[in-house]
């Protein structure tokens, strides 16, 4: 009993050389590794009452081929047998296998590689990781309901599958389930379905639409990734998050019932979905992550609720049929790219609370034509409306302290903008461009302050009255040969 590690009733590391050790009575659990790269195991029996074999446990076990499991073995981990010949032996030995399945206490391990439809018996209550991945000639598949745990990979790449329906007693799908059935288009759940792991239908690439039951609390990352034919999803219950790249790439993809307790959208998770037309996000939600909208170049309509205390860069970045947004105050700063090229954006109003706008936070905005920034905006950083050729009219708060370099580059309809008291710093090249705010001779004053000139001309003078000169005002005039400053100028 040395040779074995037990804490509670789990196995949890063997660290003998018998080939075939017997293990002590009493356990329920062989642990995630407990006999991994265990060379000189030949043969294992496990002793009744084992329900869980966990990931890696004879891992590498490089002359491991017998294995006899009991009635009560009921669940196995990812790779718990692999680099081991235990499938080989099983291949040429008939005992255990019943008709088309390797079946091992209630576990269906294996199928054969040339099945082409499959009723898995009742009584099995689950589907061992890999247990038909790459069943190429497999078209159906019966799972009774008896089954409660369905592997990692367990029915990837199975090409020629086109339908599932995963009955209610399944309470977890394991990561990449269904990943790769690329001929996969009717999938159907019954209520109990609990967990679900990444991946489940990435690269299903004839599913066209997925109802989710009231029983998923969490919905995965990498869950349609590159399945570019869904067209819609649906829940029937309240979701609590949407896992990363959920549908990133899902370029078909046109509506989403946004789910009633949805509170966290994760990174990428509708990426350059090209084809969806509004985000209507529903009021609870407090976290959007990173580019979650990020080049879903058909959005038309977008709503973030009150509720949004965390946004992360370029959420909306790229949505280039975006016509209107509120910006709720709880978030604290407009992060960078948010709304970064959102060409039809007209109309948009950032709360109070904002103290913040961020570098392109609205660049290549290119029909903004108004905004009001809240009394609580200390910042505009750089290039935060570069490139707003429509906007006209600006209110920044008289609170600003700080206007990174090129903030308004580029908006050349600029005309009614002022500079607070407050302004403490100017970033270069803060307006280049602005064509209708010069003067005549082509400079920028906003206050007592040059921001710049328009002109390519190689004398200029500045006007009287002015006392500062900002950073950058002249920068790239390659033709300047004079520049002349009057005696009010006090700081350059």
């Amino acid at each position: 009993m040395d040779d074995f590690e037990i804490r509670g009733t789990s196995l949890v590391r063997y660290r003998g050389s018998d080939p075939w050790p017997e293990l002590p009575e009493g356990i329920t659990e062989i642990a995630d590794g407990a006999l991994k790269d265990c060379r000189d195991l030949c043969g294992i029996v496990i002793p009744e009452g084992v329900t869980r074999i966990g990931a890696e446990a004879f891992q590498w076990c490089a002359n491991l081929e017998s294995v006899k499991a009991p009635a009560s073995l009921v669940e196995t981990g990812p790779d718990a047998f692999a680099g081991t010949p235990f499938y080989r032996y099983y291949d040429t030995n008939e005992t255990d296998w019943r008709d088309d399945f390797l079946i091992l206490g209630r576990v269906l391990f294996k199928a054969r590689r040339n099945i082409r439809e499959a009723s898995i018996p009742d009584g099995v209550m689950s589907i061992a990781p890999d247990a038909f991945a790459g069943r190429v000639l497999l078209s159906r598949v019966d799972i009774p309901g008896s089954v409660r745990d369905i592997g990692w990979r367990a029915f990837s790449d199975c090409s020629a599958l086109t339908k599932v329906h995963i009955p209610s007693g399944v309470r977890r799908l394991g990561w990449h389930c269904f990943k790769g059935c690329g001929r996969l288009a009717e999938v159907s759940f019954d209520e109990g379905v609990e967990e679900i792991e990444n991946g489940i239908f990435a690269s299903c690439r004839s599913i066209r639409y997925v109802n989710f039951p009231a029983s998923l609390k969490k919905f995965p990352g990498w869950a349609f990734f590159g399945s570019n034919n869904v067209e819609r999803v649906g829940f029937s219950g309240p979701i609590a998050s949407m896992g990363e790249r959920a549908f990133s790439g899902c370029e078909n993809l046109r509506s989403v019932d946004f789910p009633a307790g949805l509170r966290k959208i994760g990174v990428d998770a509708f990426y350059s979905c090209i084809c969806l037309e509004s985000a209507m996000l529903p009021e609870g939600l407090s976290t959007i992550e990173r580019r979650a909208f990020a080049g879903c170049r058909c959005i038309e309509r977008a709503v973030i609720p009150e509720t949004v205390t965390t946004l992360g860069d370029s959420v909306f970045s790229g949505c280039r049929l975006l016509r209107e947004i509120d910006v709720p105050g709880g978030i604290g700063e407009l992060p960078d790219d948010t709304f970064f090229g959102c060409d039809a954006l007209e109309r948009a109003t950032v709360g109070e609370g904002i103290a913040r706008i961020g570098s392109r936070a609205f660049g290549g905005c290119k029909r903004l034509q108004s905004l009001e920034l809240p009394d609580s905006a200390v910042e505009v950083d750089d290039r935060a409306f570069k490139g707003d050729a429509a906007l006209r009219r600006l209110r920044l708060s008289p609170m600003t302290r700080e206007i990174g370099a090129e903030a308004f580059s580029g908006c050349r309809s600029l005309s009614d903008i002022e500079l607070p008291a407050a302004l403490e710093r100017m970033g270069a090249g803060a307006f280049d461009g602005c064509e209708a705010l010069s003067d005549e001779a082509g400079f920028v004053t906003l206050g007592s302050v040059c921001c710049g000139n328009i002109t390519q001309d190689t004398d200029l003078r500045v006007p009287e009255g002015v006392r500062a000169v900002a950073p950058g005002a002249f920068r790239e005039k390659q033709n300047l040969i004079f520049l002349t400053l009057p005696e009010s100028v006090e700081r350059v």
